[in-house]
Formats: structure tokens, sequence, C-alpha cells
């Protein structure tokens, strides 16, 4: 298996060695890349990732902005979502078309690491790099894992994260680096600032600044605490604002985590199984499939899935 630095706060490396869980998600990202390159191959896809390289003593909203740039994220496009997921949905597909794959954790009981353990990883490549996130978070979260493992692509590193900025660990000055290009990438400066003088924001009492993160978070379906670290940074509230909405998102967060359970099994299982090996690489799974270059039972051992639930997916991919 790959060597990945391990990048969580030091009391989880030194308290919780890795779990079963995890190392069984990090065996099945990495089978996935070398499967994906293989299937690549024999469809004469592009593989190679251009992601755009930084140091961890750039500026973190020129960074932010560069790898919004990259993705050609559309912010007028993400305004008009309702849903959370379906945010998240448009990041991941824009993530993946630039030939980075993205992976989710399973939701089986047992089987998925815990969000305590692990929020995200990421594995650095020249070809089909990926990045895993854990499902157990609700969609804003994951959303900001996701920019959070992109900056450490940028940084060409491969880390597990936690995303944990309260020690003194040597990981803690690229975490903070992170978590601020996330924000920087998912709430760029010009934006936030339009919307603040639109919507005539102040931020001089708690209520204000519950209100104003409540707007924000409408448009971008991003967490509060992200929002209150990208307005720490652009200099509305203060550090001790930040530490309060923080405290309050990581009790929301919780209860979300809660209800979210384990999604049960059914008729959209599929679904899941479309989830948890990422759109891309169900992607060439399908069109290899769809080519004659595979059969249907090497496609569905590529998809973990048994013949009738990639049936499923070929139905659904092709309607």
């Amino acid at each position: 298996m790959k060597k990945i630095r391990d990048s969580r706060s030091k009391s989880m490396v030194d308290e919780s060695p890795l779990s079963s869980a995890l190392i069984t998600e990090f065996r099945l990202c990495e089978n996935r890349r070398k499967r994906a390159l293989e299937l690549a191959e024999i469809l004469d896809k592009v593989t190679f990732c251009n992601i755009p390289a930084t140091t961890i003593d750039a500026d973190v909203n020129q960074v932010g902005k560069e790898l919004s740039r990259f993705l050609e994220i559309d912010f007028d496009s993400i305004r008009s979502f309702k849903e959370d997921s379906d945010v998240l949905g448009y990041w991941i597909d824009r993530v993946e078309a630039r030939s980075i794959l993205v992976f989710r954790t399973h939701t089986h009981t047992g089987l998925n690491p815990s969000y305590k353990e692990i929020r995200g990883v990421s594995s650095y490549e020249d070809e089909y790099p990926w990045i895993l996130i854990n499902s157990q978070e609700h969609p804003r979260g994951q959303l900001f894992t996701l920019g959070h493992e992109l900056a450490h692509l940028m940084l060409r590193s491969s880390n597990l994260c936690d995303l944990n900025e309260d020690d003194h660990s040597d990981s803690v000055r690229y975490e903070r680096f992170c978590n601020q290009v996330s924000a920087a990438a998912l709430m760029p400066r010009k934006i936030i600032e339009e919307w603040i003088a639109s919507h005539s924001m102040k931020f001089r009492s708690d209520e204000e600044i519950e209100k104003g993160i409540s707007l924000i978070q409408k448009k971008t379906h991003t967490s509060e605490e992200s929002i209150a670290r990208r307005l720490v940074t652009l200099g509305f509230i203060s550090w001790n604002d930040y530490n309060l909405v923080r405290d309050k998102s990581i009790h929301n967060l919780d209860e979300d985590r809660k209800k979210l359970g384990n999604i049960p099994a059914g008729e959209y299982y599929y679904k899941r199984v479309m989830r948890w090996n990422g759109r891309k690489y169900t992607n060439l799974t399908a069109e290899a499939f769809i080519e004659g270059k595979i059969s249907l039972g090497r496609a569905s051992e590529l998809m973990s899935a048994k013949i009738p639930i990639f049936n499923k997916i070929i139905s659904k991919l092709y309607q």
C-alpha cells in the first residue's frame, strides 16, 4: 500500500491506530486507480492531471482563485441549486473532469471509518490522483473536505486528514493552509464581498453574524464553520467570533451525522455503489462494457457489484 502522510491531530495519531475499515478503504482506492488506468488505456482516455502546483507560503486567496479557475467553476450555476448534495455533485463532476478520481467511503455498518478518525484522504500522482471523502459527513462538510484535499494535491502531497488545527503537531501548518485554500476556492473574495454589500450585512453582534452566515450558506452551500473562517480571513469578524460559530457548528454537524446514519438498503442500492466507486471510475467501467471492451462479469467485478446492480447502473447512465 502506498505511503500516505498522517496529517491528523497528534492526539488522534498517538491514541488511535488506523482502523481495519480505513486500511480497507485505502486498498480499494489504490485498486480502483490501477483499474481506472487500465480502462483509460483501452478507451484511449486522458489520465494526466495538470492541477496547478503551489507552496505552503503562497497567498491562500490566490491559490483558491487558481483552483476554482482550473476547475472552471460557474458560481452562478451553484446559486441555482437548491440541495447541498447537488452542489457537492457539481464540484465532484468538475474535479473528475480534470482527471482526479473522487471516491467516498462505504456506508455499511462496520465498513465505514468514523468521521472522528478520518475526514478525507488525498493521494497525489501525475496520472489519476485520487481523493477519498468520508460519507458520514453532511454534504456541506464533504464539500469543504473536497476543497481541502485538492489543496493537498496542489502541494503535491498525499495525506490522511481530520482537518484539525487544534494541536501543535508539525502537520498543523499544512492543515491550516489547506483549510484556508478550501474556503477561498469555495467562497471567492469578490463574490462574498458583493453579497455582503448587496444585502447590507453587518457583523456587529452574534445575531447579525448568524444571519449573515445563513444568507451566505444559502448561496454557497458550505458549512457554517467554513463561512466563518472565510469571514475572518476577509476581516469581517474576529477569531473569537469564529470560535463561537465553530463550537455551534460542531454540535450541529454531530446532530446531522446522527440523522444521516446508515442509508437503508433497497431499490436505490445501485446509487450507493456508484457513489463509493466515484462517477469517473463508474463511467469508465460502463463505457468499456458498452463498447465491448470488457464482459458483463468483468464490469460487475470492477464495480464490486452483482450483475443485476450493474445492469441498473447501466440503465441509469444510458437511459
